[in-house]
């Protein structure tokens, strides 16, 4: 099977020699130098590039000059470079590039089918060797060509945008600073027990006739449900954990349950690795829509690296991609380390954001929840009751706060009227 075109790929290079730096936009458009299977035509395109960055013509004399003399020898020297320029038409760079293109992608393929069927032989468990083939599948389908929108377009895509209703972008918390949930990396960061799985629990109820995939590392499913159950019926968890309830509130717990059990919420709650997490998001987006994604928390995801730092900036750097990727809003949980509760002021920051510096690098919004009583441990502390939320970073507009009045014996966050009062200012913010 051939799986290259030495006449395509010479007829780009020479089609750049004689046109110059036209030629060679129009053909990277699609190709880049690894497309090239002959390697005097990679050789070339890559002194081209050169030419263009050092502002120099591009034509056989020089390229001649800013070729070594071992390239310039496996070119032909300037006789091969001129015999290059014997193309049928300059001016179908632009389809013989495409030529190029396919058959560097079926170069991909068959590499691609070559690495999937090595991956039978390797001591990993099975499903970590799929979400692999998924990770070279999902990397063979990136093409080199450039996806370039024009005004209508980008114009036409920000319509669809615009009609997407608010059932379907709504948090129920933070919207009227963020414009709703949107196709980006959300980060919810918190100490332990401060209230980040019922924040992200709220938000999936809220949004809970869109498609979800809830992805939770740190509890099952039925913990999930319980507390999910308590926030819709009203019924204290308690009751519902120790089937301590009457004969109404068991009416009550039933009907909650149908509701929930017909939403569009799948929760996932083994341990698993970041790319089987994106095999699966992916999977569900294709097959059933996908709306939004939950992650709880990113500490506890699967990740391949040298260190946990690394790890956590893979899995950062793929769920940043996922969301683009998928058009899909990637709400992920991460823990805080404790020493900020050391400080003078322990209320977090981005700096305490643990274990990676990527986790703010790559996401759009920053969110932090402060229990300030709870902290300070002090029941008679001003602020008893409330969390603060507030942004740490939020690419799209300005920094807010607002306050969450505590429900906790239901699970469940209520935007507050008040304020949470700064101690050092004596001011609601």
């Amino acid at each position: 099977m051939k799986t290259f075109s030495l006449d395509a790929e010479r007829a780009v290079v020479g089609a750049i020699m004689l046109t110059g730096e036209k030629a060679f936009n129009q053909a990277s458009q699609n190709v880049c130098a690894d497309d090239f299977y002959d390697e005097t035509s990679r050789i070339v395109f890559m002194a081209a590039e050169k030419a263009i960055d050092s502002k120099m013509p591009i034509d056989p004399i020089s390229i001649s000059e800013l070729l070594s003399k071992n390239d310039l020898d496996i070119v032909g020297g300037m006789f091969g470079l001129s015999e290059l320029c014997r193309v049928p038409s300059s001016s179908n760079v632009s389809a013989y590039s495409r030529i190029v293109l396919d058959q560097s992608s079926l170069r991909r393929l068959v590499n691609t089918g070559s690495k999937i069927i090595a991956l039978g032989g390797e001591d990993d468990s099975t499903q970590e060797k799929m979400a692999k083939a998924q990770e070279l599948v999902n990397d063979l389908t990136k093409t080199q060509k450039t996806d370039d929108k024009d005004s209508y377009q980008a114009t036409k895509e920000f319509a669809e945008w615009m009609k997407r209703t608010d059932s379907e972008t709504k948090s129920g918390f933070f919207d009227e600073h963020t414009g709703g949930l949107f196709s980006g990396l959300i980060v919810i960061a918190a100490g332990t027990g401060q209230g980040k799985s019922t924040l992200a629990l709220n938000i999936a109820y809220n949004l809970r006739n869109s498609n979800i995939a809830y992805y939770s590392l740190e509890m099952p499913a039925a913990q999930l449900m319980g507390r999910m159950a308590s926030n819709h019926s009203g019924i204290n968890f308690n009751k519902i954990r120790d089937k301590d309830m009457n004969e109404g509130e068991w009416s009550i717990l039933q009907n909650t349950i149908k509701s929930i059990r017909d939403s569009s919420i799948r929760f996932i709650d083994n341990g698993i690795h970041i790319n089987q997490l994106c095999a699966h998001a992916r999977s569900m987006k294709n097959n059933n829509g996908l709306d939004l994604i939950i992650v709880d928390y990113i500490q506890l995801v699967g990740s391949d690296g040298q260190s946990r730092e690394r790890e956590v900036a893979n899995i950062t750097r793929k769920l940043k991609g996922l969301s683009m990727d998928l058009d899909v809003p990637v709400i992920a949980l991460s823990q805080l380390s404790r020493d900020h509760e050391k400080r003078a002021n322990p209320r977090p920051c981005l700096r305490d954001l643990r274990e990676s510096g990527a986790i703010e690098q790559d996401s759009d919004l920053v969110l932090f929840l402060y229990d300030e009583a709870k902290v300070k441990d002090d029941p008679n502390n001003a602020n008893a009751g409330l969390t603060e939320l507030y942004s740490g970073k939020f690419r799209h507009g300005e920094n807010f706060t607002l306050a969450l009045e505590q429900q906790l014996a239901n699970y469940r966050f209520v935007k507050s009227a008040h304020g949470v009062i700064s101690q050092n200012e004596g001011v609601r913010l």
